[in-house]
């Protein structure tokens, strides 16, 4: 049995350890990269951030979502969309998507070890294949963990991925469904179970979104969340929160049936229990280091992402939230640096955060029920599409942007949007916070017309008027449904 010894190994090859394992071998450590999966990319590529956007991006296209203001509800791209026309799309990118990781990990020289990792001690790695087979050893000097999850999959829950989906739903490996449903009950208002809401929504599928939770999304803008809610029901999907689940089953018909607590029971096409997902810690042998686990078994970390083992990090979905794709990559860039002795200065407080339901929505910095909570004096500005030309070129009249900022100091303090193309837009209001920009640097900047961006300006002229008492001609907000 071969033995090898490492500068630095990345376990798990999302987007975690693929980012890790290149800063690493840029900055000269001997690295490898440990993946269970015969391709790098981990569930965001395979099964998660990328199927599913490259899913709604389909959807949106095929149905004439964006068009739809302009010819009618009923206006479609394609009259008959089906589940391989929207794979087909989804296993391009994908395809793609692999091809570009694996070259940039050649490049830099990173060794790829395909196979299950595990712990023997705190510096040896044993590598074995699907049958548990020994495949080699690995020292390692510094490893960082980016195993990410998998879908939390209750025993009492008849899984079959044809009827009744985990939250890998038609990406997963074991979908046997060949027809897109026409009904669909979706359990978990989450990030992941309210994106698929929205894209089956716009699919033209009776569409139920239950969770037993007040509210979808805690940490949201409460206008925002509002707004969302707004779109959902005039999206036709039925929400029901406040609501325990109770059985789910496959009928003798081939439906799923889902009892619930207060309300008559649903039956539909297709089910997606999409509540919570579970750390891949269990994969590792743990218990043969010092690393702690946390509530829902994620790893402990400090700031620095280090676990109770000073040499082993950890980032990604296995410290928990937020659990981003954008932010994994990020936790693992800096965790790298500081495990080779390198410096590297971040502003974690700014890091944004997407969700890419329809519509967008995206946000970074604080709330407004936040920054009341820590006694901020703050003020905020609006803009909405609808005054905004560009918005109705593209058909999308629906959203928003809110700029909080501070009463004295003016600073940025939170930027929150829902709309069309928000998750590209809201990166103008990072990188302001990042560099202590003022609320005036959007005001004392032209955006060419007729763009989307404009609602920065307006939205900043809206807020300094408010801050400063004055009167402004702005009926379009009174108006707003916010």
């Amino acid at each position: 049995m071969k033995t090898t010894e490492y500068d630095f190994v990345a376990i798990g090859g999302g987007p975690a350890g693929h980012r890790a394992a290149i800063q690493a071998a840029k900055s000269g450590a001997k690295t490898a990269l440990i993946d269970r999966r015969a391709s790098v990319g981990g569930v965001s590529l395979h099964a998660g951030t990328v199927p599913s956007k490259t899913l709604r991006e389909a959807v949106m296209f095929l149905c004439g979502t964006r068009q739809k203001i302009f010819y009618g509800d009923n206006y479609q791209q394609n009259q008959n969309i089906s589940l391989k026309d929207l794979l087909a799309r989804v296993q391009t990118v994908v395809q793609k998507e692999t091809e570009v990781m694996d070259f940039q990990l050649k490049r830099n020289g990173v060794d790829v070890i395909h196979g299950q990792a595990s712990f023997e001690d705190s510096h040896t790695l044993v590598v074995t294949d699907i049958d548990g087979n020994v495949l080699e050893k690995i020292i390692a000097d510094k490893i960082l963990i980016g195993v990410g999850t998998v879908p939390r999959r209750p025993e009492e829950i008849p899984f079959d991925q044809e009827v009744i989906f985990d939250s890998n739903f038609i990406f997963s490996t074991k979908n046997k469904r060949e027809q897109l449903p026409s009904s669909l009950c979706v359990i978990g208002a989450g990030v992941i179970g309210t994106e698929y809401a929205c894209m089956f929504a716009a699919l033209g599928c009776d569409v139920w979104l239950v969770d037993r939770r007040r509210e979808l999304f805690r940490f949201l803008d409460h206008d925002i969340h509002d707004q969302m809610l707004l779109s959902l029901s005039r999206a036709g999907v039925q929400i029901r929160l406040e609501d325990e689940v109770g059985e789910i089953s496959r009928t003798p018909e081939g439906r799923g049936r889902v009892e619930l607590g207060e309300s008559p029971a649903i039956e539909a096409d297709a089910v997606l229990f999409a509540m919570g997902r579970t750390p891949c810690t269990f994969t590792l042998n743990i218990q043969n280091t010092n690393i702690q686990l946390g509530k829902y078994d994620v790893i402990d970390v400090n700031d620095n992402y280090q676990t109770a083992e000073p040499h082993i990090y950890a980032c990604g979905d296995v410290i928990g939230f937020p659990a981003l794709a954008s932010t994994s990559a990020e936790q693992a860039r800096i965790a790298t640096r500081h495990a080779l002795g390198l410096d590297c200065h971040v502003n974690k407080e700014t890091f944004p955060f997407a969700i890419y339901s329809i519509p967008e929505i995206s946000m970074v910095g604080k709330t407004e029920q936040e920054l009341i909570d820590e006694g901020v004096p703050y003020c905020a500005g609006n803009a909405f599409y609808r005054e905004i030309p560009k918005a109705a070129i593209i058909g999308d009249t629906e959203g928003a942007l809110k700029i909080l900022f501070h009463k004295e100091t003016r600073k940025i303090l939170g930027v929150h949007m829902i709309g069309d193309l928000a998750s590209e837009l809201l990166h103008l209001g990072a990188i302001a916070m990042n560099s202590d920009a003022t609320i005036d640097v959007f005001t004392q900047n032209v955006f060419n017309f007729p763009t989307l961006a404009e609602a920065y300006r307006i939205a900043a002229w809206n807020g300094i008027h408010n801050l400063e008492g004055t009167s402004y001609d702005h009926s379009l907000i009174a108006e707003n449904a916010f």
